[in-house]
């Protein structure tokens, strides 16, 4: 009986814990958030060229023609979340037409083959092939998470 108790205790405390671990992330997350969301699209570029550049030991010249492709993205997609609070458009997917949501997938699914079609030619075979699985890997885990 008190083995049991001491047990309950254990796993009652630990789950509290827990969750007060989950709290704090999500409040660093968002922290973190609200600090990148005011990056200038340049100096987003120049990090996200920094950690490719660790991560696929990327030449000078490699470096330049990825942090121009990134800084190209970074400002459009800024310029369309803009765009996007001007209007009023909420990310609620819910009130779009069939051919509205295809047009935007669509849409989205270009410029992501786009992109990629230019990061085969400014990398090297081993390097695409390395990129090409750790981004595959981050959108794996993106779509593991719990959505809000």
């Amino acid at each position: 009986m008190k083995n049991t108790l001491i047990l309950i205790a254990f796993v009652i405390s630990f789950g509290g814990f827990a969750q007060k671990t989950e709290r704090m992330q999500k409040k660093q997350q968002m922290e973190r958030y609200e600090i990148a969301k005011n990056l200038s699209a340049e100096e987003m570029a120049a990090l996200r060229t920094k950690k490719l550049t660790l991560q696929l030991d990327l030449t000078d010249s490699q470096q330049q023609s990825i942090k121009d492709l990134l800084v190209n993205q970074i400002s459009d997609r800024k310029e369309k979340m803009q765009n996007r609070s001007k209007k009023g458009i909420i990310k609620d997917s819910t009130n779009l037409s069939a051919q509205d949501y295809y047009k935007i997938k669509s849409l989205h699914l270009d410029q992501q083959i786009a992109f990629q079609n230019k990061m085969k030619t400014i990398l090297t075979d081993t390097q695409f092939d390395t990129w090409k699985k750790t981004n595959q890997q981050h959108r794996n885990k993106k779509q593991m998470k719990p959505q809000r």
